[in-house]
This record gives structure tokens, C-alpha cells and sequence, in this order.
């Protein structure tokens, strides 16, 4: 599902179809940052994804990728070929929907894939 960030609505409804689709036990892949990063440090996350695990009741299971900037550098569109590490997290399961639960799971996300990426 292609999120467009540019357009307020079509990022709405972008997300609340990816909320129907979790519902209906989709698993999906996200990169929270919303893009690659410059210097291949985490940076720092987009809300829209956390607020619908919280909306859909998923719990969000952290994938860290390490050695993916050095193979795909930001700015460019082909993939080299070189060494990654894959680490998977445990769930985290989201909050009860409420005023902070959105920016509490992604601190949690976020603190998992810094421990994940030392």
C-alpha cells in the first residue's frame, strides 16, 4: 500500500486500508522512518503506521537490517551486493488505543532496533 505523504487524505485513507488489510490477518512490512537515511544511523520514525497497529490491535515486531546502507545508499535506486545481518525482535504488542499509545510504541520500536543495530 503506498502511503503519499504529500496528500493529507490519500494518506488516510492509504492507512486505513492497510488497517482493513491487517484486520483481514495481513502481516505487513514497514519501514517506519519513511525513507533511507543519509548516513545510515536510525532516524526518526513516522507516526502514521504506529496508529494503525494501535487502531488494528497488531503487534509490531521489529526488524533490524544492518550493512543495508553500505549495499543502498541513500540517493541511489539499485541494491549492490554486499553483507546485511537480519535480526528479528519479539512482538510488541500495541498499547490500549489512547492519547499517547501511538508515540509509546514507536519509542518501544525504536528502542528495540537501537539495541538490535549496536
Amino acid at each position: 500500500v503506498h502511503i503519499r505523504r504529500d496528500d493529507r487524505e490519500s494518506a488516510i485513507e492509504s492507512c486505513q486500508e492497510v488497517v482493513r488489510r491487517l484486520e483481514a490477518g495481513m502481516t505487513m512490512c514497514v519501514f517506519p522512518e519513511g525513507t533511507r537515511t543519509r548516513d545510515g544511523a536510525l532516524g526518526p520514525f513516522k507516526k502514521g503506521m504506529f496508529r494503525v497497529a494501535v487502531d488494528a490491535g497488531r503487534a509490531v515486531v521489529p526488524v533490524a537490517i544492518r550493512g543495508l546502507h553500505d549495499v543502498s545508499p541513500y540517493g541511489t535506486s539499485l541494491v549492490a551486493s554486499g553483507p546485511i545481518e537480519i535480526r528479528i525482535g519479539r512482538p510488541i504488542p500495541p498499547p490500549p488505543p489512547g492519547p499517547e499509545a501511538c508515540e509509546a510504541l514507536s519509542q518501544l520500536v525504536h528502542q528495540a532496533l537501537e539495541t538490535a543495530l549496536r
